[in-house]
């Protein structure tokens, strides 16, 4: 008897490929039919603000007093990775960079915007083009496909972060390691793991959540020495900026930048304190009750791998302010496990599905908001439900 079409078994994979492709061949019609205006909507409104936060920072950091006149939120790590990028500009383009950050808005369409400038420009294209190659070499190795890899490059968030040229792409990567190698046999790996979360810390602060998983595995003494390294990354570079004094500078800059919005991604907050740190301190308690929580020895709920990390990304994610735009990325790193978890689409496992489509596909909603949030833990309800029926069935 022929399989209806309702019971056929979809690839999770050839179904993310598909509907990937059919978005992008979507968006790159509807900016063609609309004269390019569309971009506006897919990336950053202002169009004259392109690549800024790379050609930005590199401003930013020339004079060596990122804090004091630019009031810059970046990580020393961060403005120290910029200020070797400038010494590769030459003295006579960065005599006619501005004195404080708003002035840069007054360069922008003039001989000095660096968009105009050989040296810049090609620094923030090296910059973009390694950033992409490790992303797709670490990807491809998951994956072992190339349509897979390339679909998964042009996600949401990968597109907005290469838009504004923003280190989180960088921050991702590094990141990426450490979650496939921080557990690895080999001690070395393992330890370039530890640092390389120390480093994506560096660039971004967030990032540094994902160290959680090394309290999930009992790895205390390697969370230890991740906080040495952070700490390390963040205080060495200061001595480029003035010394740690600055780190006071920064830190009032960094909280009064938070303080600005009491918002979250999905709307206001009547709380003293952010809503969206609030949930934070919520699903970090929730976490730490999964990884140590035990009942005759034996774990009180346990979830799939794919389900703690985007559980922890999304953590990451509440700590900066919401899960939209660039930090999207973030969400590459469950979706591959859960790629490799669940090989076709099954009703057990469909709502996580479209979640992770809302998160990564190339043009949608792009915002993964509280109301996807609790639907994503329905879905993993459904999982859970369907582990344990299996369970029973073998038994």
């Amino acid at each position: 008897m022929k399989t209806g079409f309702i019971n056929k078994k979809f690839e999770t994979k050839k179904v993310y490929i598909a509907l990937s492709l059919f978005t992008l061949a979507a968006v790159t019609l509807a900016i063609l039919i609309s004269n390019g205006h569309l971009f506006q909507v897919f990336f950053f409104p202002d169009p004259d603000d392109t690549g800024m936060d790379f050609f930005n920072s590199l401003i930013d950091v020339h004079t060596r007093e990122p804090y004091g006149k630019y009031e810059v939120i970046y990580p020393p790590f961060a403005n120290l990775f910029f200020y070797v990028l400038t010494l590769f500009i030459p003295d006579s383009v960065k005599a006619g960079w501005p004195a404080n950050h708003e002035a840069v808005k007054g360069i922008v369409g003039t001989r000095e915007d660096l968009r105009l400038t050989q040296s810049a420009i090609l620094l923030f294209l090296f910059f973009l083009i390694l950033t992409l190659f490790g992303i797709a070499v670490m990807i491809h190795r998951e994956t072992k496909s190339y349509p897979l890899t390339f679909c998964l490059i042009l996600s949401a968030g990968m597109l907005i972060g290469l838009e504004r040229g923003n280190v989180v792409i960088l921050a991702f990567l590094l990141t990426f390691f450490f979650v496939k190698h921080y557990n690895d046999e080999n001690r070395i790996t393992s330890e370039l793991a530890l640092l390389a979360l120390a480093a994506a810390f560096g660039f971004k602060l967030f990032p540094c959540v994902f160290g959680i998983l090394l309290l999930k595995d009992r790895k205390f003494a390697a969370a230890g020495r991740a906080v040495l390294y952070a700490v390390l990354f963040t205080v060495l570079p200061t001595f480029l900026f003035g010394g740690p004094s600055c780190l006071l500078t920064w830190f009032e800059l960094l909280t009064g930048y938070g303080n600005v919005a009491t918002t979250s991604s999905s709307g206001s907050s009547g709380f003293p304190v952010p809503l969206n740190l609030v949930l934070a301190a919520g699903l970090l308690i929730i976490l730490l009750v999964i990884f140590f929580a035990q009942k005759n020895g034996k774990p009180l709920l346990v979830l799939k791998h794919s389900q703690i990390l985007f559980l922890t990304a999304y953590l990451s994610l509440l700590v900066n302010e919401g899960a939209g735009g660039y930090n999207l990325v973030f969400f590459l790193i469950p979706f591959l496990a859960f790629l490799q978890e669940e090989k076709t689409i099954s009703r057990y496992n469909c709502i996580e599905f479209l979640v992770y489509l809302v998160a990564l596909l190339p043009a949608g909603i792009n915002q993964i908001t509280y109301l996807f949030f609790f639907l994503y833990l329905a879905g993993c309800g459904c999982r859970i439900l369907a582990s344990k029926k299996s369970g029973k069935a073998e038994n």
